[in-house]
Parts: structure tokens; C-alpha cells; sequence
């Protein structure tokens, strides 16, 4: 719904900032604002905002510098940016866009562009987050599985060695020996487990692999460490 789209408005003039927040509240959007580039990319931070209009010409920090910075910050990278320009200048479109800005509004803009353009960004976020929305699922199940496979190993080992350990207490024939090459079994099934929950406590990048029945799971086993 609109009304859980928050756009954010940076421009240092008053008449323009003034129309397109009446304007965007008027279509139902939860509008803020922002005087200057500054203040704006404190706010796309702070108040997470889901897309951003911004003018080019502006003191401190200007619209390009905030296309730059949203662009290439990891938390902020996919936020839509729409600049605003009186410039009509094919090069200044450009280098907007190579700075990361999505799509631009002429100045004096037409109320049926503006929201054309605005239509077109928010469909853009909406489905950006339904395929990162995707991308966690699959990343979540393939890390599931890859638990389940890698850590199922010298879980195995623990509980045969629990049961070999049980069975010769029993016939009372557990040697001191038996003790030392048991534990030191047990403590390399521990190793191991903690290597592999250490590197899911630390995955940031990470390749997949084949598993059963064409499943792929995250690769928790250095490309040098032995599966046996």
C-alpha cells in the first residue's frame, strides 16, 4: 500500500519541496523532507526510507554527491534516487546516472510525469525486494542444509563413540588407553563442528555445491579440508 512507501524530498527550495509533498501526500505517500544533501542523507538512514527525490543544485552537499553515496553504500544501494533538474543537458542526465540516480524529473515538472516516474521507481523497489526477498529464503535453506550435511559427520562420530565407550564399561574391558584414543576421536568431531559453526557465525560470501536430487547447499568445508 502507499501509505507504507516512504519517500523521502530534498530540495533547498521551499516552493518546489512544498508542491511535491503535497503532491505525494495527496497520492498517499508518507512523505519527508529535506532542505539539503546533508540532512537528506542523514535522513535516508535514520528514517529508511524506500525512495528518494532529490535536486541536483544544492549547497553542501549536492544531488549528485547523494546519488554517489546511496549508490555505494551497501545498506542503501538499491534505494531508488530520482534527481531533480531545470537543466535540460544531456551530459548532466548522464553523469547523474552514472552516479547512481535512477531516472530524472525536468523542472517545472507536469503533475501526470512526476507520477509516472514515481510509479516506475516504486515498482522498481517492489520488485528488488521481493527477489532479495527470495534470495534470503534460498540462502536460508541452502545453509540449513548445509548444517544438516556438515555437522551430521562428527555428530555421528560423538554418538558411536558414547555407544562403543557405554558397551566396553559395561564388559568392564575400557582400557586407559581406550580412554586417550576415544577422547582424542571426540576432541577432533568437536574441532571440526566448531570450525564449521564459526564459518556460519562469519559467512559474508560464500559458493554453493551439489547435494542430493540436484539440491545445492552452502559450501562450509574449506576447498583444502577433507569431507571424511
Amino acid at each position: 500500500m502507499k501509505k507504507d512507501f516512504k519517500i523521502l524530498v530534498i530540495e533547498d527550495d521551499t516552493v518546489h519541496r512544498t508542491v511535491l509533498e503535497t503532491i505525494l501526500t495527496d497520492d498517499g505517500y508518507d512523505v519527508i523532507t529535506a532542505t539539503d544533501g546533508k540532512d537528506g542523507l542523514d535522513k535516508v538512514l535514520s528514517e529508511k526510507v524506500d525512495l528518494v527525490i532529490t535536486d541536483i543544485r544544492m549547497p553542501l552537499v549536492d544531488g549528485y554527491q547523494v546519488c554517489k553515496v546511496i549508490s555505494e553504500n551497501p545498506s542503501t544501494k538499491f534505494i531508488p534516487v530520482v534527481i531533480l533538474t531545470a537543466n535540460h543537458e544531456t551530459e548532466d542526465l548522464v553523469y547523474g546516472f552514472k552516479q547512481g540516480a535512477f531516472d530524472y524529473i525536468l523542472k517545472p515538472f507536469d503533475n501526470s510525469e512526476l507520477t509516472a516516474r514515481i510509479n516506475a521507481a516504486i515498482k522498481y523497489k517492489e520488485l528488488r525486494d521481493e527477489l532479495i526477498g527470495e534470495k534470503q529464503k534460498s540462502v536460508l535453506y541452502e545453509l540449513a542444509g548445509a548444517a544438516a550435511h556438515e555437522l551430521n559427520q562428527p555428530l555421528t562420530v560423538l554418538k558411536t563413540i558414547a555407544y562403543i565407550i557405554e558397551d566396553r564399561l559395561n564388559k568392564k574391558i575400557l582400557t586407559n588407553d581406550d580412554v586417550f584414543k576415544y577422547m582424542d576421536k571426540m576432541k577432533f568431531a568437536v574441532d571440526r563442528m566448531s570450525k564449521i559453526i564459526t564459518k556460519m557465525q562469519n559467512l559474508s560470501e560464500y559458493k554453493t555445491k551439489n547435494y542430493a536430487m540436484g539440491q545445492k547447499i552452502i559450501n562450509l568445508v574449506d576447498s583444502g579440508e577433507s569431507d571424511e
